[in-house]
C-alpha cells in the first residue's frame, strides 16, 4: 500500500529526515499516508530526535498538506531542483 524511508541527520542527532514517502495510486486518500507519517514521527520520538525534517517539491499541494497536518511547518529553505524553476522547500516539525 505504501512506504516511508527515514534517516538520522549526518550532522545532528537530534534531526530525524523523512526521506520519502510514497503510497499506492489506489490507495491515495484512505488514510495510508497518515499513517506513515505518523510511523516515521514515533520512530523518531523512540529514536532520541526531538526535531523531523522533510523535502517536498513546492507545487507538490497534496503532499504539502500532509506533512502539515502532521505539524510540520516550512522552514523558509528552498532547494533549486532543475532549470525550470522548480523547488523543493523544506519542512520541519518539533517532536
Amino acid at each position: 500500500m505504501g512506504l516511508v524511508a527515514a534517516g538520522a541527520d549526518a550532522d545532528d542527532g537530534t534531526v530525524r529526515h523523512l526521506m520519502a514517502c510514497w503510497v499506492e495510486p489506489d490507495a491515495r486518500g484512505s488514510g495510508v499516508g497518515d499513517a506513515l507519517v505518523e510511523a516515521m514521527v514515533t520512530w523518531s520520538r523512540r529514536d532520541a530526535a526531538t526535531r523531523a525534517r522533510v523535502e517536498v517539491y513546492q507545487h507538490n499541494a497534496a503532499a504539502m498538506r500532509l506533512y502539515e497536518r502532521h505539524g510540520f511547518r516550512r522552514t523558509g529553505t528552498q532547494h533549486p531542483v532543475d532549470e525550470q524553476g522548480r523547488l523543493r522547500v523544506e519542512l520541519e516539525r518539533d517532536l
